[in-house]
């Protein structure tokens, strides 16, 4: 690795590509025995070290209940009494569609439930990383409880601003509504605003709304039955400038042919600063074509026509489904399912790009799927999740069997990617079925979830966590002055020709301290000191620490790693532990737990 200007020298990482064995995944579901009952519908959110699941349950009976868990050292370990989120006696009321995000330090969870003969949209909120929640509160108010139906939930937030859309049928048909929390979930409005402004309350169904927030400005797309009800949904969007007080009038986004000539649905809705983008499948050509349009002025105006995304072949020969977009570093990345194989059942991911606020786009769409030949495995049930420059992909993918999920990045906006996916469920390939992937990243940490079958022949799934890029604390560390443990911890991209900043703290101030490293994987060697955790053969470094010299956990200090741009990284391993000179100790060192960085 390469010096930093200003820093601690850097520990030398040779490019010499060992192949670490596929990191182990961790069952969540804990709570009850594995393929005992089904869990499914995992959400999954991370915020500093905390990673927090949220899923559909059947354990208590086949009206299911929202559980959750939490992990507190980035999915290395998770407790064994997951946590129930609804009221009432357990399996007592359907509670179905859970989401989770988190912002700001903080974890908010919404979903439905059934308290009458129709579901009505429940919060809880965490201030301590999901490890403990709030006292639930229905955001639907307005009308009684469980008397008409609340469906499509899904939330968005950025800082203090939270912001959650549902469609409600109170008024008949179904509305779109929104109710909104600039104070990080603690209160709500009294009331929720309908956002389908162009007819009357409950006049038309409008279904499937999308919500994203930025630069504190909350976007909302939606399908919209106005023009020619089921048959002939369109695109409509709006925003608020205040918070959801207030919405703008909305807007139709399909603009491109007459109003309700053709079902569009499956909208989806991203933005960065001022760039905001919807894509949606449309059926205006006949079969299912993906469209996008864009506003670069932060949702007040939006192009007159939209775009066909789905290119290189004739307008409705493909079947291109359930998009998804993501903006990131100025550029609009779009991916969906796509099979363009005639008589090929099988869908592959595609995607296209713009690199200019969507003024155009690559002229043929691109696969990504590339693990397998063109229609020879089927790609599903595509997630994005964007942070900082980074873009991240997971998708469920049949190749070798059952469906196993996938990962994918790209640091620059979609223009190149890893040599071929990374399989993220560690049993056998193919071997129990794994499906419908989330994905959460802080800190450089990236961490997926899913429903996993591997445990059942009845059909059940359990929820399963994987973290395929970051950092993950293992072990137990020998204590120092005041009986503190020093820590090691890790945060950056784990990437070739990315950047990762290694820390100790918590140690004696101003001690010397020897950081060690390895690339052969963890170990569990006892040493009449502590224990040594990483596998040697092992490369060290001085690392003298900070602070105020002999006072407890004073001591701190970092370095940062370059890790050279060599595709052969990809896969490895590095550990690490610290042992600090510490006269308290008996043997006068205090050891860190060990570290593990995945590097993809």
């Amino acid at each position: 690795m390469q010096r930093a200007a200003g820093a601690v020298p850097c520990l030398l990482f040779v490019a010499t590509g060992i192949a670490m064995a596929q990191a182990p995944d961790s069952r969540v579901n804990l709570g009850s025995a594995p393929g005992a009952a089904n869990s499914d519908s995992v959400r999954l959110a991370a915020t500093d070290d905390h990673v927090v699941a949220v899923w559909r349950d059947q354990r208590n009976g086949a009206l299911s209940d929202i559980y959750c868990n939490h992990s507190a050292d980035r999915g290395e370990s998770w407790p064994a009494n997951d946590q129930r989120l609804c009221d009432g006696a357990p399996g007592s009321a359907s509670s179905v569609e859970p989401r989770i995000v988190a912002a700001a330090g903080l974890v908010h969870v919404v979903w439905r439930e059934f308290v009458g003969p129709a579901a009505d949209v429940h919060y809880r909120g965490s201030f301590d990383g999901g490890a403990t929640f709030l006292p639930r509160q229905r955001l639907d108010p307005g009308d009684l409880g469980g008397a008409t139906d609340s469906f499509d939930i899904e939330i968005a937030a950025e800082g203090p601003l939270v912001a959650v859309v549902w469609s409600d049928s109170r008024h008949g048909q179904a509305d779109i509504l929104c109710n909104c929390s600039s104070d990080g979930g603690l209160s709500w409005l009294p009331t929720p605003r309908r956002l389908d402004s162009g007819d009357l309350p409950g006049a038309s169904a409008s279904l499937r709304p999308t919500v994203t927030i930025a630069a504190g400005i909350v976007h909302v797309a939606w399908e919209d039955g106005r023009s020619n009800g089921l048959a002939g949904l369109d695109v409509y969007a709006t925003r608020s400038l205040d918070g959801g007080l207030t919405w703008s009038p909305d807007q139709r986004l399909d603009g491109a042919d007459a109003l309700g000539a053709a079902r569009s649905m499956f909208v989806d809705l991203a933005a960065e600063g001022g760039l905001v983008a919807a894509v949606w499948q449309e059926q205006r050509s006949g079969g299912n074509d993906v469209h996008t349009n864009v506003s670069t002025d932060g949702g007040l105006t939006w192009a007159a026509a939209d775009t066909r995304l789905d290119l290189g072949s004739v307008p409705g020969a493909a079947v291109s489904e359930e998009p998804r977009v993501a903006v990131v570093g100025g550029v609009i990345f779009a991916a969906w399912r796509e099979t363009t194989i005639p008589g090929v059942v099988n869908p592959d991911v595609a995607y296209n790009r713009s690199t200019d606020g969507g003024v155009t786009w690559q002229a043929a769409a691109s696969r990504l799927d590339d693990g397998f030949a063109a229609g020879a495995s089927d790609s599903r049930e595509i997630t994005l999740q964007t942070s900082g420059v980074e873009l991240w992909l997971a998708w469920s993918e049949s190749g070798t069997g059952n469906y196993d999920i996938l990962v994918d990045r790209s640091f620059d906006g979609g223009a190149t990617w890893l040599p071929a996916p990374a399989r993220v469920d560690s049993d056998a390939a193919g071997a129990g079925e794994s499906r419908n992937a989330a994905l959460a990243i802080a800190d450089g940490t990236v961490q997926v979830a899913w429903r996993d079958r591997r445990n059942s022949q009845l059909g059940r799934y359990d929820i399963y966590n994987g973290t395929p890029r970051g950092s993950r604390p293992y072990g137990s560390g020998t204590p120092g002055t005041g009986g503190l443990v020093p820590i090691v911890t890790s945060a950056g991209a784990a990437s070739p020709g990315g950047q990762i900043t290694l820390a100790v703290q918590g140690a004696v101030g101003a001690a010397p301290c020897v950081l060690f490293a390895g690339l052969a994987g963890r170990a569990a060697a006892p040493l009449p000191f502590g224990t040594l955790w990483i596998m040697p053969p092992l490369a060290s470094l001085w690392l003298p620490l900070g602070g105020a010299p002999g006072v407890a956990g004073a001591g701190a200090g970092s370095l940062q790693l370059w890790i050279p741009a060599n595709a052969s990284l990809v896969g490895t391993t590095l550990t690490a532990q610290a042992a600090v000179l510490d006269a308290a100790n008996p043997a006068a060192l205090a050891l860190t737990g060990g570290l593990e960085v995945r590097i993809l």
